[in-house]
């Protein structure tokens, strides 16, 4: 049951918005080492729970991707996909400093959304053109993993709770673990899924992750009857449509469309299609793919994602590295290239490396991976469950980096439920199914 105080703080702090939720902002020090410094908002959404008389630990769901994608617009579809956690817990949503309702900082490339974020080539005209535009409102080097692990703890403080369960997927995945990190005391249980430690260096390994991702998708194909049938020559075909794409495809865009396509399970099992149309100058099959990079342009605040990866990643590697690592692989170093490019422009926050250390609070932990995933594979998710003490890796079948999985779901709910690994119903992990192979 909430405590007395707690409720006298919901009912001073949040009010009633889209019917049934509540809402409310908390403005915090935008850089918390200057006294009377400048103060941001946080957006924060609150879903109560449906039972009337709800677990004392809520359930901080921090959703947002990225770095740079809000919470808040994601909480009714995951409320729902989570219900059984629904059910008994209020659900809690942060936009991530930068992001959404909490002093966002957008950076829209428009015309070269498909060039930036697929192609790999963001133009640093137009970072050197945002930065100008948000440092009118933001310190740019205090928007990083860091900085918003401390404006969790901040609203957890506001909204009155003890211990949390927190989970965040992706980018957030590193978020949540921060947070754990520097306030585990405060954490009933963490939930990490599609998650890589912070040795990643980001996207340094993403060449290497998406390629052995497509050689399981031809394995596959190879091994269907259907697929193979189809597409007797797929790794041929596809060899072909890199060397000489067919106008005004380039090779990086639609290397960069496939490695987009590898994000879903449902996309991958497309792929032998898209391949085989490209070929013959049909790019129709890549429409979605393609489409995806304005969405990208609309959602994601580029400024944000800049001063994370910037000040955490990017300074880790060098070009000599980025190249190393893309040797014999379909999409190259464009990526991990055109961030160091990029982040030449942006301003670099000394982020200590202490705070992605191991977490030493007694923090029960599972990290969530999809066998099919071309960015974070399971191998990271091992290294990951490493750096929290008797944390368990948990590999699900027939899922890949995003999308809604009931398994997951029902994982998740069972661990925040039990709190605690032990008797943990993982069974589904291993139950998962490939979608079919779109065929003609």
């Amino acid at each position: 049951m909430h405590s007395l105080i707690a409720i006298a703080l919901l009912a001073a702090t949040l009010h009633p918005c889209q019917t049934e939720y509540r809402c409310g902002t908390l403005e915090v020090p935008e850089n918390r080492s200057i006294k009377d410094g400048r103060k941001i908002p946080l957006n924060v959404l609150v879903i109560p729970a449906k039972a009337p008389t709800p677990a004392p630990d809520p359930f901080y769901a921090i959703t947002g991707g990225g770095p740079g994608i809000a919470s808040v617009p994601e909480a009714a579809g995951f409320a729902s996909l989570y219900a059984a956690i629904h059910e008994t817990r209020d659900m809690v949503f942060i936009d991530q400093r930068g992001t959404g309702g909490s002093n966002p900082l957008p950076c829209p490339v428009g015309d070269a959304a498909v060039r930036a974020f697929l192609g790999g080539d963001i133009p640093p005209g137009r970072v050197r053109e945002c930065r100008a535009e948000l440092e009118k409102k933001a310190d740019l080097r205090h928007y990083t993993t860091i900085d918003a692990a401390d404006d969790i703890e901040d609203v957890r403080r506001w909204l009155g709770h003890d211990k949390i369960n927190i989970s965040g997927a992706s980018a957030a995945a590193r978020l949540v673990f921060v947070y754990a990190q520097r306030h585990g005391e405060h954490v009933r249980t963490l939930t990490m899924k599609a998650a890589t430690p912070f040795a990643n260096r980001n996207p340094l390994y993403v060449p290497r992750d998406s390629q052995a991702a497509l050689d399981k998708l031809f394995a596959d194909c190879a091994a269907d009857a259907a697929c193979h049938a189809a597409y007797p020559s797929l790794k041929e075909d596809f060899a072909a449509v890199l060397e000489k794409p067919a106008d005004p495809m380039t090779r990086d865009v639609f290397a960069g469309a496939i490695r987009r396509m590898l994000n879903s399970a449902e996309g991958q099992r497309a792929i032998p299609l898209a391949i085989t149309a490209a070929k013959r100058g049909d790019f129709a099959p890549l429409k979605q793919a393609l489409g995806a990079a304005a969405f990208i342009d609309k959602v994601l605040n580029l400024g944000t994602f800049l001063s994370s990866v910037c000040s955490e990643d990017t300074v880790r590697y060098s070009e000599k590295e980025a190249a190393e690592m893309a040797l014999g692989t379909f999409s190259g170093p464009v990526l991990a290239k055109s961030l160091l490019a990029a982040c030449r422009e942006w301003p670099i926050a000394d982020v200590p490396q202490s705070a992605f250390g191991p977490v030493k609070a007694n923090v029960p932990a599972i990290v969530v991976s999809g066998a099919l995933d071309p960015q974070t594979p399971p191998v990271w998710g091992r290294e990951m469950a490493k750096l929290v003490p008797g944390a368990m890796a948990i590999d699900v079948e027939g899922i890949a980096h995003s999308g809604p999985s009931p398994c997951v779901a029902a994982i998740v709910s069972d661990f925040v439920a039990r709190g605690t690994t032990k008797g943990l119903d993982i069974s589904c992990a291993s139950k998962g199914k490939r979608p079919p192979f779109v065929v003609p």
